[in-house]
């Protein structure tokens, strides 16, 4: 037989096994279901500024093959990717010197406009599909708790940036896209 002392260091090692065991299995939980890696947050982030690729990649057998669960968590990987994008483009913007300032507005409008471009191209052949999805309509308790869980110097910042992009856009002639080719007032820079 095994002595009492023998006995005790077992049974916490067991109890550690346990707790370590738990910890992981929760952890792992929390993280939603698993994606491809091509689907995760950094792979979507990299082909953001690459239309042709993001559509080659979201139209790929590897996505039409994904549970409804996975396809959740790829469109919440591709909201955290493109806020992500956005963030750096205003941290960009406002680090920059006063005179470098146009130059960065310039580079941005760009990008979006020749994202805009391609996305009025294919525009044609997206309408003979159905819609799949309706637009996510936010209730008043989800905006009320989003917005009260956003920075406000986060909101401030991207208030800032989207009146010098929207201001700079005018400046150069480009009409912001929206309904009709009209700026609705709604559209994300």
């Amino acid at each position: 037989m095994s002595s009492p002392k023998t006995r005790i260091l077992l049974g916490a090692g067991l109890v550690t096994i346990v707790c370590i065991a738990w910890v992981v299995w929760g952890q792992s939980r929390d993280v939603g279901p698993r994606v491809p890696e091509a689907f995760n947050v950094e792979n979507i982030q990299q082909k953001m500024n690459e239309p042709d690729e993001m559509k080659a990649m979201f139209s790929s057998s590897h996505y039409r093959g994904l549970t409804a669960e996975q396809r959740q968590q790829v469109v919440k990987n591709k909201e955290q990717a493109y806020s992500r994008m956005v963030e750096s483009r205003i941290d960009e913007y406002l680090d920059a010197d006063r005179a470098d300032r146009d130059t960065i507005l310039d580079r941005h409008l760009d990008q979006w406009v020749v994202q805009w471009e391609k996305k009025k191209t294919d525009e044609p052949t997206q309408q003979k599909r159905p819609q799949k999805r309706a637009n996510k309509v936010w209730t008043r308790q989800e905006r009320k708790a989003k917005s009260e869980s956003a920075n406000p110097d986060q909101m401030a910042q991207a208030r800032v940036y989207k009146a010098a992009l929207m201001k700079r856009a005018e400046a150069r002639g480009i009409e912001w896209p929206g309904p009709g080719g009209r700026s609705s007032g709604r559209s994300r820079p």
